[in-house]
């Protein structure tokens, strides 16, 4: 049976992840036959003053280097990192090498895999008391060495789909994935819904209304709409900001 293209979660992560890679298509056929490669992005819903997000290798760092700072359990020195800001969206392509610090609450989207080697964890022992298992020599392999530093990507603006949507904007369109934010107030909006695209409340509360059905959203809730002749049409009683999953508009060239 086909698998579902996207994984769609919230991360409310309290303690630093793991620092972590994952590979692309290719590699995961090879190395996690099971499993797809995993691209994946970030959009930052709330972060503590001082949290940091690892995201990309500092320029110059190579192979050697991270082998020996892992095993030396100095990893974070061949980190690039920043603080992030709310409403910050992060591109993670496969092979990216990357972490969340404490404090940080992210809504994900994700290629439907579970293929993560783990690099290092922050020289912290397991619910065991021992440390977890390392994947070096697969993470090794998995990370793309010409990615360099990534930091937030700049949104591109859309056209205004309704007089209640104040802001609509493409975060981030690859292979696999488009997103796109909607910031709105009190208002209806009536939306085309040709294409599958899965929404998300990341601040206040909406219903959407899909024929004679209404199905009401809260904060961190998501709604999956199937393409349908049927309309369709939001309801916004004060200011609230979606996020809008569907598949990319067009292919693009290999």
């Amino acid at each position: 049976m086909e698998r579902f293209p996207w994984l769609l979660k919230f991360l409310d992560c309290h303690e630093y992840v793991s620092v972590q890679v994952h590979p692309n298509d290719d590699l995961a056929r090879r190395l996690c036959p099971t499993e797809l490669g995993k691209s994946e992005a970030w959009v930052i819903v709330a972060a503590d003053p001082g949290s940091r997000i690892y995201a990309g290798l500092l320029p110059g760092v190579g192979p050697a280097d991270v082998e020996a700072h892992v095993r030396a359990g100095t990893l974070v020195e061949c980190l690039h990192s920043f603080e992030p800001q709310i409403g910050d969206c992060v591109s993670l392509p496969a092979g990216t090498v990357h972490s969340l610090g404490g404090g940080i609450l992210v809504a994900e989207v994700q290629q439907t895999s579970d293929a993560t080697f783990r690099l290092f964890d922050w020289n912290r022992p397991g619910l065991d008391g021992k440390p977890r298992p390392l994947h070096l020599h697969e993470a090794l392999e998995a990370i793309d060495w010409e990615l360099g530093p990534v930091s937030p990507l700049t949104p591109a603006p859309l056209p205004q789909p309704a007089t209640c949507v104040t802001q609509s904007e493409l975060l981030i369109e690859n292979e696999f994935f488009r997103w796109e934010r909607y910031v709105a107030r009190a208002g209806d909006w009536q939306i085309s819904n040709d294409r599958l695209a899965v929404w998300t409340v990341i601040h206040g509360r909406a219903t959407l209304t899909h024929g004679d059905s209404p199905s009401a959203l809260r904060l961190g809730e998501s709604l999956l709409i199937p393409p349908s002749t049927i309309p369709a049409r939001w309801s916004f009683d004060g200011p609230t900001k979606l996020l809008k999953v569907t598949a990319p508009l067009a292919e693009r060239p290999g």
